[in-house]
């Protein structure tokens, strides 16, 4: 079936701010549907809104009918993209809230998936125990919804009553759970741990299940 266009003309074209309706990209759910600016009978590069026949949404910029530069992705499950695009994927600097934990990931992203580096925020349940974590990662799904688990060498910031204010640097291990997610913890090795509260300061030497246990000062 035909496009559906409402909006301005000129010369009988689409010419001005416009609304187009994408038949033959519907679903059950619905048609796609754009809102920006046309020229020509064609829309413009520049800003503009989809929405999609699953009811994900971007607001941002366009190149050639694609998302490239920076724009928001709001996900029909709540969550939020907000940074760089490239040829329709998430592709540079951005910051994604997941929104049944309330996390924050800030960080690179490489083909939609966050890119090895970046910064976790806690939020819901995990607020309670950890503040913020800034290191390497690992995505053991394609689905931008999978969050990202600390692998490897990074900070943990700690939070809540017994261990707010205490900070470790090391290294840490995520493993995939049966049936989807992942579980992380840090990994047996050298760590540096500072203590804000107590006699105690610092620990830096070897950890095993996540207990001082071996050569340390």
């Amino acid at each position: 079936s035909l496009e559906v266009y409402e909006g301005e003309w000129k010369d009988d074209k689409k010419n001005g701010k416009g609304k187009m309706i994408y038949p033959d990209k519907a679903s059950s759910a619905g048609p796609d549907t754009f809102v920006g600016v046309f020229a020509n009978d064609d829309r413009v590069d520049g800003m503009g809104e989809m929405t999609f026949s699953n009811k994900d949404r971007y607001v941002g910029q366009w190149v050639a009918n694609q998302m490239s530069g920076t724009g928001k992705y709001i996900s029909q499950n709540g969550d939020v993209y907000e940074g760089d695009f490239k040829f329709n994927k998430r592709c540079g600097k951005g910051i994604t809230t997941f929104n049944n934990t309330n996390t924050k990931f800030i960080g690179e992203y490489h083909h939609q998936q966050p890119f090895f580096k970046g910064k976790m925020v806690f939020g819901g349940a995990d607020s309670e125990q950890f503040l913020e974590y800034e290191g390497e990662f690992i995505v053991f799904s394609l689905k931008p919804s999978e969050e990202p688990s600390p692998h490897g060498f990074g900070t943990l910031k700690y939070a809540g009553k017994e261990k707010g204010g205490d900070v470790y640097t090391g290294y840490f291990r995520a493993e995939q759970k049966t049936g989807g997610g992942s579980v992380w913890k840090r990994s047996d090795g050298l760590g540096t741990y500072m203590y804000a509260k107590g006699e105690e300061s610092e620990y830096v030497g070897e950890w095993i299940n996540d207990i001082r246990n071996g050569k340390g000062t």
